[in-house]
């Protein structure tokens, strides 16, 4: 699922190629190293890709590696920067909290007397709305009465059958 926006307007509000070589072009290098090298370290031979659950304490990591810096240490002895290093556990953490917030119940704006929404378990891309007095849904049985709403990556799936 991209994180991008879809419509042109909000996409072209976007300039990421443009932060990532212009703003701080020597500093994505530097962490484009780090994770290489942490790719080797932690999947050696395998395509670069973060192995989410080896070393996943990114704060305090990456305060340890902030603290060495700070105390004079610029390299650390694999000779990565030391705030490369912590850079990529703040992007990392940034990255699970985004993620975190996006599997957290949604609420729509008000609609009639409000929906009761749930993102599906493990998905980011399936919304589901109990709509009261909502003639022609299909109900999912969670609320009497109501009537439900499926939104897939944003299309409306109201054919769902009924379990009434």
């Amino acid at each position: 699922m991209s994180t991008l926006p879809t419509d042109d307007k909000s996409r072209k509000a976007l300039p990421i190629f443009t932060w990532l070589t212009e703003y701080f072009p020597d500093a994505i290098v530097e962490l484009v190293k780090v994770s290489v090298a942490g790719n080797e370290q932690h999947n050696p031979g395998e395509p670069l890709h973060w192995a989410r659950g080896k070393s996943m304490n990114q704060l305090d990591t990456a305060f340890r590696h902030m603290w060495d810096h700070k105390l004079g240490t610029k390299r650390d002895t694999d000779g990565q920067y030391h705030l490369a290093k912590t850079a990529w556990r703040a992007l990392a953490e940034l990255q699970l909290t985004i993620e975190a917030d996006r599997a957290k119940p949604v609420v729509l704006p008000e609609i009639g007397a409000g929906p009761d929404v749930k993102v599906s378990p493990g998905r980011t891309d399936i919304y589901h709305a109990c709509l009261p007095n909502a003639a022609g849904l299909p109900g999912c049985g969670a609320a009497p009465g109501a009537r439900c709403l499926w939104l897939l990556g944003g299309i409306s799936a109201t054919d769902v059958p009924a379990r009434e």
